[in-house]
């Protein structure tokens, strides 16, 4: 019981994890915490969604996307701190200002796409190109407001060019009687019942009135003709009629120029091309002002994209992706969610890799991670967010949750809980010493000594007493005995030891433990030429006689 209390205590769920025994797997991107009882996401500086999968929207950063960018001329921020996105110096634009833009005329280059915008008077992609006849000004969307078949404005100013036989502020005047040509400054020179052509400074005849009408009082000329008797056909391009008077051509809707030979520039429709088309991201309006929209997009305006599940033009294809993937609205491409990919997203991510479209790279050490979300799988025998760490000593299994149960200091395999025995033991718990004759690991190697026992370890042999050697194959030299040889003999007087037990084995004419008492023998004393005194003998031989009654006694005891 004191054991999984302890457990109950120390074991934390690692960062990636949640739940009752950690069983569960956070969702979290892009460094976003989780709660470790409810798996509930708390996102970091720049990031939103359920699972911190998303940047902030363009114009917001921070924590929870909640501040809002502060830069100048629309500029959009880092949607982690704020940062405002540095603008190039001028004439340069892109990533890290590395492209140099091609406006002309004064243009002003966007930092970021290139886009020119164009100075009064000037269109076009580089802003090469002054504005379409007819028109002037800022993006050339002023209408001239000059009146006349070859009149024109300033594409600029927007200020009239009158052509001949015109005059005023929008070329509304004819010239004076007895003048004509550019601005009227030129005198006729007709005789008396003549009139001048404004234009030309032709002479003509007046005829009496009922049979024609002077200049100013024209005819009705039939359709595509016009002039004085109607003598001059009509110049007009795209179906439009011209005035009878002026021969000036009345384009219909959708058509400009002297000659209407000009469609409407992009943007721009009906009469005159007077109106503004409405159609958003990159839609085209017809002469009459309605839209058509470019794949993916849809309603009156271009301004819906198509809806789930369509896209193309009109919006008439069906997307083909699988899962409830969605698909491009333009072309139909399918934008696979996290752990898919392949054309249709059919295809789950392989091993190693996670994310949308299966574009990241799993951090786990080699292990597989969770194809959607990218936390890591660890194998049995690791942990960590990114299973950067084995089992520490003493456990074992799924996120190291197990504790091993071997003896005698024995590690087990993190992966099984089998438990590695040191040497010296065995069993499934390490709790055996190793049989006699056997040592080592697992105690799989024999002893050679001999017959002798080894140390179940090192498998240094034990020999008995008296014997020695690496393999207990010698005897005790002389003068030693015992375990390993290592005590010495006290024999004396040329005595043989016993190498087991030290044991003195006396030569004869010795007696005693050590054999160091000496029988006297008077012949032999005699002859050595050390015979004592009388008195001395008897005193040795009393001795001896003490000495064998003795232990006489003590072999009887």
């Amino acid at each position: 019981m004191k054991e999984k209390i302890h457990l109950k205590q120390n074991l934390e769920c690692p960062s990636d994890l949640f739940g009752p025994n950690c069983l569960s797997h956070c969702l979290c991107a892009n460094n976003g915490k989780c709660n470790s009882e409810t798996g509930e996401c708390t996102c970091t500086s720049g990031w939103t969604g359920k699972g911190c999968e998303f940047p902030c929207p363009f114009g917001l950063f921070g924590i929870n996307c909640s501040d809002k960018c502060d830069c100048a001329n629309g500029a959009s921020c880092n949607h982690t701190n704020g940062e405002c996105d540095k603008q190039c110096e001028d004439g340069r634009f892109g990533a890290n200002c590395s492209q140099k833009c091609q406006c002309q005329n004064g243009g002003i280059c966007n930092h970021i796409s290139g886009h020119c915008q164009c100075m009064p008077g000037w269109r076009g992609k580089k802003c090469n190109k002054v504005c379409t006849k007819g028109f002037f000004g800022q993006d050339c969307a002023q209408l001239c407001k000059c009146f006349g078949l070859e009149a024109s404005c300033d594409h600029i100013t927007g200020q009239c060019e009158c052509p001949p036989g015109f005059k005023g502020l929008h070329c509304t005047e004819k010239c004076s009687p007895g003048t004509f040509g550019v601005e009227c400054l030129q005198q006729c020179n007709c005789k008396l019942n003549q009139e001048c052509d404004p234009i030309n400074g032709k002479c003509f005849s007046v005829l009496s009135i009922g049979r024609f009408v002077a200049w100013e009082f024209l005819i009705p000329c039939s359709q595509g003709r016009f002039g004085i008797g109607c003598s001059e056909k009509c110049d007009c391009e795209n179906g439009a009629n011209c005035n009878t008077e002026t021969g000036e051509c009345l384009c219909p809707s959708g058509f400009i120029g002297a000659h209407c030979e000009f469609s409407c520039p992009e943007g721009r429709y009906g009469q005159r091309c007077s109106n503004v088309c409405p159609c958003q991201n990159g839609g085209k309006c017809d002469q009459n002002g309605e839209c058509h929209c470019p794949p993916g997009f849809a309603g009156s305006k271009c301004t819906e994209l198509c809806p789930v599940g369509r896209y193309g033009h009109k919006c008439r294809e069906k997307c083909q992706c699988a899962d409830g993937a969605k698909c491009d609205p333009v072309d139909g491409q399918c934008l696979c969610g996290p752990g898919r990919m392949g054309p249709a997203c059919l295809t789950e991510c392989p091993q190693g890799l996670y994310g949308f479209n299966c574009s990241l790279e799993c951090d786990c050490n080699g292990a597989n991670c969770d194809s959607i979300s990218g936390c890591c799988h660890c194998p049995m025998g690791r942990y960590g967010s990114k299973c950067q760490f084995e089992c520490p000593p003493g456990r074992f299994g799924s996120y190291c949750s197990q504790s091993c149960s071997c003896k005698n200091g024995a590690n087990c395999n993190t992966v099984t809980g089998q438990c590695l025995c040191p040497p010296g033991y065995n069993g499934e718990k390490c709790q055996h010493f190793c049989p006699l004759g056997f040592f080592g690991p697992q105690c799989s190697l024999p002893c050679d000594c001999n017959g002798y026992e080894c140390n179940s370890i090192t498998g240094e042999c034990i020999c008995p007493m008296g014997k020695n050697g690496k393999h207990c194959l010698e005897d005790c030299p002389a003068g030693q005995f015992g375990e390993n040889c290592f005590q010495q003999c006290e024999c004396y007087n040329g005595a043989r030891c016993d190498p087991i037990d030290g044991k003195c084995y006396c030569l004869p004419g010795y007696l005693g433990p050590n054999c160091k008492l000496e029988l006297r023998d008077p012949e032999r004393m005699a002859k050595r030429g050390d015979l004592p005194d009388f008195d001395e003998i008897i005193r040795r031989r009393k001795r001896m006689i003490n000495f064998c009654f003795f232990h006489s006694v003590r072999i009887n005891k």
